[in-house]
C-alpha cells in the first residue's frame, strides 16, 4: 500500500532557538523532541514512523505531498508558505512569511507527523469494480448494448451496457461484499448468463449463446375458398 506523509499542523517554533538533543532538538514549549529528518529518504521516513508513533519532526518538504507555488529563476526563488518554515540557513522574514531561496537551500517545515493510506490507493481498495468483455459464443465477436446488472440484489438498480466492442465496466456498490455478486447478462435472442466473480480487477470474457428457435407456423393471410360440389339427382 502506499503512504502519504504529511504534517497537518505545521509548528511556527524557531529550530535554532531549540537545545541540541540525540536525534534533533528539543522544544521545551512543546516538551518534546523534535527529530530530524532531513537525510532521510522517503522510505527511510516511512520505516521509521511505521516504527515510531507520534513523531514531532523537521522534514525537507520534499518528503512530503506538500503544495507549493514556485516560480524559479536559474540563481533563485520566492516561496511564500502559509505555514513557517525552518530554512538553513536562516533567512525568513516572519512578519511577510516570504523566504529568499538560493537553489541549494533545503526548505524545510515542522510538526507532529502523520502517515496515511494514499487517497487514490484507499479508494481503489474499496471500490470493487469487474471488467470484461461479452462476445457471442460461436464466433467470438463482442456484443454491443449486452446489459449487465445484479442478479444477486435486483432491488438495486445499478444495470450497464456493454459498448460497441462488447466491453463492460461494472462498479458494485460499496456495501456489497465480491462473493456475494452474482452478475447477469441479458441481450435480444440470446440465453440469459448468470456469473459470479472471483477476483476484483479482473478481466473476464462472457460467452452468451443464441436461444434455440422453436417450430414455426407459417400463416397465408386471405378468404378462403369453399369448392361446392353439385350433387346429381336420379330419375325415377
Amino acid at each position: 500500500m502506499k503512504y502519504k506523509i504529511t504534517i497537518p499542523k505545521p509548528c511556527s517554533e524557531n529550530w535554532d532557538s531549540m537545545t541540541s538533543a540525540e536525534k534533533g532538538r528539543y522544544c521545551a514549549v512543546c516538551d518534546k523532541t523534535v527529530h530530524d529528518f532531513s537525510s532521510f529518504t522517503k522510505s527511510e521516513l516511512q520505516v521509521f514512523l511505521e516504527e515510531n508513533k507520534g513523531v514531532c519532526g523537521k522534514i525537507p518538504t520534499k518528503l512530503l505531498d506538500f503544495p507549493m507555488a514556485k516560480e524559479r529563476s536559474s540563481y533563485a526563488a520566492t516561496i511564500a508558505l502559509a505555514a513557517v518554515l525552518s530554512v538553513s540557513p536562516a533567512m525568513a522574514q516572519n512578519n511577510e512569511r516570504e523566504i529568499e531561496i538560493g537553489v541549494s537551500t533545503e526548505i524545510t517545515i515542522m510538526g507532529d507527523v502523520a502517515v496515511n493510506p494514499s487517497v487514490d490507493e484507499f479508494l481503489q481498495e474499496k471500490q470493487v469494480i469487474i471488467k470484461g468483455k461479452v462476445v457471442d459464443a460461436n464466433d467470438k465477436v463482442g456484443l454491443p448494448g449486452v446489459a449487465v446488472f445484479l442478479s444477486s440484489h435486483p432491488e438495486i438498480n445499478s444495470t450497464v451496457y456493454a459498448d460497441f466492442e462488447g466491453v463492460f465496466e461494472f462498479e458494485v456498490p460499496e456495501d456489497i461484499e465480491l462473493e456475494d455478486v452474482i452478475l447477469k447478462f441479458s441481450f435480444l435472442g440470446y440465453t440469459d448468463q448468470y456469473v459470479t466473480p472471483k477476483k476484483v480487477m479482473e478481466f473476464i470474457t462472457v460467452k452468451l449463446e443464441e436461444e434455440a428457435l422453436g417450430e414455426v407456423a407459417v400463416f397465408t393471410v386471405g378468404k378462403a375458398k369453399v369448392k361446392k360440389e353439385k350433387k346429381s339427382r336420379n330419375k325415377k
